[in-house]
């Protein structure tokens, strides 16, 4: 959607006010580049009725320029793609901590976590943070044996 050019209300309003109270001199019979005692305060009235209007206006403008900006914005979020890191399902992680046959507390070792934070993954009551699924993806690429590997190197280091 192109932004399309808000016009001059303001100068728009003015011209309008200067017109009419033209317009209204002359009717009176007076002359246009004098204005008389008796002019100046409804001259007064209007100008402050009229700068009202233009202020309510200008905020209404500002207003609809915000919500325009920020329609803008979501549609690019929106076209933008989102970058699709590691996945996670409770079946697979519990899957292939079988396959690696090893228990919860060394799967947890082994990812950087606490034995209930596997536990809890397993069942699908929480599910990783970014850095945890990073984690996850490491381990994911691990067989069997590097697995072992891995714990055994482990169980020398104070975690």
């Amino acid at each position: 959607m192109a932004l399309t050019r808000v016009p001059d209300l303001k100068g728009t309003l003015m011209a309008t006010r200067t017109r009419s109270n033209r317009r209204e001199r002359q009717s009176a019979g007076g002359t246009v580049a004098t204005v008389g005692p008796r002019n100046r305060a409804p001259n007064s009235h209007g100008r402050r009725t009229s700068q009202a209007m233009i202020a309510d206006l200008e905020s209404r403008i500002a207003e609809l320029r915000t919500r325009i900006a920020a329609r803008k914005a979501k549609q690019k979020r929106a076209t933008e793609p989102k970058p699709r890191g590691p996945r996670f399902s409770p079946k697979w992680l519990a899957s292939h901590r079988e396959k690696l046959a090893i228990s919860a507390a060394d799967y947890a070792a082994l990812v950087g976590v606490s034995a209930l934070t596997v536990y809890n993954w397993e069942k699908g009551k929480t599910k990783p943070r970014a850095k945890q699924l990073a984690a996850l993806a490491r381990v994911r690429a691990l067989k069997q044996r590097e697995a072992w590997k891995r714990l055994d190197a482990l169980d020398g280091v104070k975690l």
